[in-house]
């Protein structure tokens, strides 16, 4: 909610300045017109009434290169996971997996019909005996706009990578944050650029500060299964080859984000 009140403040702003600029401009105008004014002053207002001019498209690069997927939150309470409330004191990377119900739509999994819409089925993962859950996911919310969802507290263990043959990554000592990124047979190019190397880079970028991790540190579900700490593995990485992009691509791009280069 806070993401959401940030960008409505920053196109208020934006649109405030827009209304200034058009009005300085309209003043120099009718200055120009109505006064004798040396060039060296035309120069000097045109200047000035420039200013607002350039806080909109300021605000308008900030929204578009930072922040640009909006963060939720609904902890999904009544799932088993939730209630079991097992505690990760250190959290020691994040996962990613992605979904294997060919759902882009979030409500498919995520209780939350005001933002998401409203679950036809009741199969959601809000539900006692539902025995899988994430902290985060990406997907569709009802207005078809790519978004982020955060469904657990993050020091609570999630049941999602199963059991391997080292461990798990769902509880301590080796507890991870997971996040699953919602996919359907029709998602296009552009739903999995903003899906994956969007939505998915910002939240990444956002949690390895938190909680103070390395990039190195996110994981897809086959990394997770191949290191003997996940049971099971989707299809993450074929995902990505699809489009010729790698998890170093991804470890890369989140990289690149919190070094402030895009």
């Amino acid at each position: 909610m806070k993401n959401r009140l940030k960008f409505k403040v920053l196109k208020i702003f934006q649109v405030i300045a827009l209304i200034v600029s058009i009005l300085c401009f309209i003043v120099v105008l009718i200055l120009c017109f109505k006064y004798d004014i040396g060039v060296g002053t035309r120069s000097c207002l045109v200047t000035i009434a420039s200013i607002p001019l350039g806080v909109f498209f300021a605000i308008r690069n900030l929204l578009i290169s930072r922040e640009d997927y909006m963060v939720l939150q609904k902890y999904q309470n009544y799932n088993i996971c939730y209630k079991n409330f097992n505690y990760i004191q250190i959290v020691k990377g994040i996962v990613i997996h992605v979904s294997d119900d060919k759902d882009k739509y979030l409500k498919r999994y995520v209780d939350y019909p005001d933002e998401l819409g409203f679950n036809e089925n009741h199969n959601h993962w809000n539900r006692y005996e539902a025995n899988s859950m994430v902290h985060g996911f990406i997907g569709y919310n009802k207005n078809q706009e790519v978004v982020i969802v955060n469904t657990m507290p993050y020091h609570i263990s999630c049941c999602c990578c199963g059991t391997g043959s080292k461990g798990t990554y769902d509880k301590a000592p080796n507890g991870h944050i997971q996040i699953m990124i919602c996919r359907s047979e029709d998602c296009n190019e552009n739903y999995f650029n903003n899906a994956v190397f969007g939505a998915a880079v910002q939240y990444c970028s956002f949690l390895t500060k938190k909680f103070h991790l390395k990039p190195d540190a996110i994981i897809s579900d086959k990394e997770a299964y191949d290191s003997g700490y996940a049971k099971t593995y989707g299809d993450l990485e074929e995902w990505m080859l699809d489009y010729a992009k790698t998890m170093d691509d991804f470890r890369s791009a989140v990289k690149a984000r919190l070094k402030g280069k895009n």
